[in-house]
C-alpha cells in the first residue's frame, strides 16, 4: 500500500515539476499532462479499490474459517469433556464391578471346596457305618446260621452230639450277650448246654431257640433297613453336593471369565480417558492459538483497512485538486501565451508549494527514502531548472515499480512455502498421532496378552491339583473297597 501511495507521490511531483518546467519558458509538448495524471491516478485508484475488495473478501473468508473452527473445536471440548466424564463414571462402575465379581469369585470357591469336604466327609463316615454294618450282618448272620443248627441238632435227638461242637460254644456266647433274652429263658438254654445227658425239655429249648432266632432276624432286618436308608440319604447327599459342586463350577468359570472381561475393559477406558484427555488439551492449545491468531489478524485487517482507506482518500484528494480551475488554469497559462513571465512565475511557485506539501505528507506517512529528500530539497531551491528532478522521479518510480515486483514474488513465494510447510506439519502431526495410536494398542495388546497367559496358568495349575486330588481320592476309594471286599471274603470264609 505504501508503495502505491510514494508511486502517486511522485506522479504528482513529476507532474507539478513539469508545470514548473513549462512556467520557466520550455518547449515541450503542448498535450494538457496533466489529464494523463488523472487518468493513472484513477486508474491506480480504481486498482487500490479492485485490491481492497480482494482482500475484503479474503479476510471475510478467513474470518469466517475462524469462526467455524472456533466453533468446532469449542464443540469438540465440550464433548470430550462430556466424554471424560462418562468414562469416569464408567471406569468407577466396572471397577466396582470386577471387585464385586471377583469377591463372589472367592466366595464360590470356598463354597466348591466346602461342598468337597463335606462329599469326603459323608464318604468316610459311609464307609465307616457300611463297615459297621456288615460287621454286624455277618455276626448276625454267623449266630442265626447256628442257632438254625442248634435247633435242628435238637428237633433231630441230637443234643449231646451237638453240646460237643462249636456251634454250641457259639450258641452258649449269643445266650450270654443277649440283653434283650428273660433270665429263665437263658437259664434253661445255658442248663441245657451244661448237660451232657439230653433233657427232657427239649421241645421248650427249641421254642425258645426258635423264638430267640425271630428276634435276631428281625433285628437283622431292622439293621438291613437302616442301612437302606443310610445309602438312600448317602446318595442323596452325594447327588445334591456334586451339583451343587457343579454348579459352583459353572458360576466359577462364568466369573472367571467376566472378571476378565472387566478387566479388559478398565484398560480400555483408562486407555481411552488418557487419549481423550490429550485430545481435549491439544483442541484447547488449538483453540487458545486459533484466537491469538484471528485476534492478530483482525487488529492486523483493521490497520490496513485504515491504511488503504487514507490511501484512497489521499489519492482523491490528489485528483481533485488536479481536477481544480486553478491547476487548469495554471497550465493553460504555461503554453505559449501573451501572459507575462512575472504571472507564470507566481503560478509556478504555487504549484512548487503544492508539490512540496504533497511530498511531505508522503515522508511523515512511509519509511524514509532518499530521494523523496532530495526532490524536496531541489524544490526549496528555487532553481529554475527541473531536469534532475524530474530524471531523480523517474529513477525513483522505476526502483519502486522494481521493489514492488520484487515483494509480490516475495510474497508469493512466502506463500507457497508457508503452504507447503503447513501441509508437511499436519501430514507429520497426523503420522505422530497414527504412531502414539499404534503404540497404546500394540501395549493393551501385550497386556492383554500378559493377563490372559497369567489367567491359563492359574487355570491349569489348579486343574492339575483337582486331577491330583481326584486321583488320590480315587486310590483311596480303591484302597478301601479292596478292604472291605477282603473283609468280606475272610467273613464268608470263616461261614
Amino acid at each position: 500500500m505504501a508503495g502505491l501511495t510514494k508511486v502517486a507521490v511522485c506522479a504528482l511531483a513529476a507532474t507539478s515539476v513539469q508545470g514548473l518546467k513549462l512556467g520557466s519558458g520550455s518547449s515541450v509538448a503542448r498535450a494538457n499532462p496533466i489529464r494523463r495524471v488523472v487518468t493513472a491516478l484513477q486508474k491506480i485508484e480504481k486498482k487500490v479499490t479492485k485490491e481492497g475488495e480482494e482482500a475484503t473478501e479474503l479476510h471475510e473468508t478467513f474470518m469466517c474459517s475462524c469462526k467455524t473452527q472456533t466453533n468446532d473445536y469449542t464443540q469438540s471440548i465440550s464433548n470430550g469433556e462430556a466424554k471424560s466424564e462418562q468414562l469416569a463414571a464408567d471406569l468407577e462402575s466396572t471397577t466396582d464391578l470386577k471387585a464385586q465379581l471377583e469377591s463372589d469369585l472367592k466366595g464360590h470357591k470356598s463354597d466348591r471346596e466346602a461342598a468337597k469336604m463335606a462329599l469326603a466327609d459323608a464318604k468316610a463316615l459311609r464307609e465307616k457305618e457300611a463297615a459297621a454294618f456288615a460287621a454286624t450282618k455277618t455276626e448276625y448272620e454267623t449266630n442265626l446260621a447256628a442257632m438254625k443248627k442248634a435247633v435242628a441238632a435238637i428237633e433231630a435227638g441230637g443234643g449231646n452230639s451237638f453240646l460237643q461242637t462249636d456251634a454250641a460254644q457259639k450258641l452258649r456266647d449269643i445266650v450270654n450277650s443277649r440283653q434283650s433274652m428273660g433270665g429263665d429263658s437263658r437259664e434253661e438254654i445255658l442248663a441245657f448246654l451244661s448237660n451232657s445227658e439230653e433233657s427232657n425239655a427239649s421241645g421248650e429249648i427249641v421254642g425258645i431257640l426258635k423264638q430267640l432266632g425271630d428276634e435276631m432276624a428281625k433285628d437283622l432286618a431292622d439293621a438291613t433297613k437302616v442301612e437302606d436308608g443310610a445309602i438312600a440319604d448317602y446318595n442323596g447327599l452325594v447327588a445334591a453336593k456334586n451339583e451343587e459342586v457343579a454348579t459352583l463350577t459353572t458360576a466359577i468359570e462364568d466369573k472367571i471369565t467376566r472378571v476378565g472381561e472387566s478387566g479388559l475393559k478398565i484398560e480400555d477406558l483408562k486407555a481411552d480417558s488418557k487419549d481423550t484427555a490429550e485430545k481435549t488439551v491439544a483442541d484447547k492449545k488449538f483453540l487458545a492459538d486459533l484466537q491469538v491468531e484471528c485476534a492478530d489478524k483482525e487488529k492486523a485487517w483493521d490497520a490496513e483497512s485504515k491504511e488503504r482507506q487514507a490511501e484512497l482518500v489521499a489519492i482523491a484528494e490528489t485528483i481533485t485538486m488536479l481536477n481544480s480551475d486553478e491547476a487548469l488554469e495554471l497550465f493553460k497559462k504555461t503554453l505559449p501565451s501573451s501572459a507575462s513571465f512575472l504571472q507564470l512565475t507566481d503560478r509556478a511557485s504555487a504549484v512548487r508549494a503544492r508539490a512540496l506539501e504533497v511530498i511531505h505528507n508522503a515522508q511523515n506517512s512511509a519509511r524514509p527514502m532518499q530521494h523523496l529528500d532530495l526532490i524536496a530539497l531541489a524544490l526549496h531551491g528555487r532553481t529554475s531548472d527541473f531536469s534532475k528532478v524530474i530524471g531523480m522521479i523517474d529513477e525513483m518510480v522505476s526502483v519502486l515499480k522494481s521493489e514492488q515486483k520484487d515483494d509480490d514474488e516475495k510474497k508469493e513465494y512466502c506463500n507457497n512455502d508457508i503452504d507447503t510447510t503447513e501441509d508437511k506439519i499436519k501430514v507429520l502431526e497426523q503420522q505422530g498421532k497414527d504412531s502414539e495410536a499404534a503404540i497404546a494398542d500394540a501395549k493393551g495388546t501385550v497386556e492383554t496378552l500378559e493377563k490372559e497367559i497369567a489367567a491359563l496358568e492359574a487355570g491349569l495349575k489348579e486343574l492339575d491339583e483337582s486331577v491330583d486330588a481326584a486321583t488320590a481320592q480315587r486310590k483311596k476309594r480303591k484302597h478301601c473297597l479292596e478292604g472291605i471286599a477282603g473283609l468280606e471274603h475272610c467273613c464268608h470264609g470263616s461261614n
